[in-house]
């Protein structure tokens, strides 16, 4: 599987594109990757084009701002989808926070949709306790991932 990128709003999104037919767009989950689709990637894009990025802030996308919300993901995630000439109605795929992230593009962009499918997620927001802890989470993956960089720098 390739990876491809592109620019967006200067940042880097990164993204795979494998396969013909309708779009099927695959939205990861917290704290995860496109890499985790890596299967369905390959075993539907004999039956669609199947379109997996990487959020801003993940895989090999570009940084996120300190607070980013689930609809600023789904405007990006229109825009990404017109940059890379997707305008036909597809079916949307989100897993977890890509399930929230769904919900979102379904209020905002309902037109671009022929189809929604919400894997291991709900309708309501986080609650006060399960938001902070996503966010401790968040913090943390940020560290480890620059002490992880300034690492690989050295070697």
């Amino acid at each position: 599987m390739r990876q491809l990128s592109i620019e967006l709003d200067g940042q880097t999104l990164t993204y795979y594109r494998e396969g013909r037919g309708p779009v099927l767009l695959l939205v990861h989950g917290f704290p995860l990757s496109a890499t985790m689709w890596n299967n369905q990637l390959e075993g539907l894009s004999d039956s669609f084009e199947v379109v997996a990025p990487d959020l801003r802030g993940f895989g090999g996308s570009g940084a996120l701002p300190e607070v980013w919300s689930m609809a600023q993901y789904a405007d990006e995630i229109a825009g990404f989808l017109s940059a890379i000439n997707i305008e036909s109605p597809m079916i949307f795929c989100g897993l977890s926070m890509g399930g929230y992230i769904g919900f979102e593009f379904f209020r905002r962009h309902r037109d671009r949709l022929c189809g929604l499918v919400l894997v291991n997620t709900r309708a309501e927001h986080d609650d006060e306790v399960t938001a902070r802890a996503r966010e401790m989470m968040a913090a943390q993956a940020r560290v480890v991932g620059r002490h992880h960089g300034d690492h690989a720098a050295r070697a």
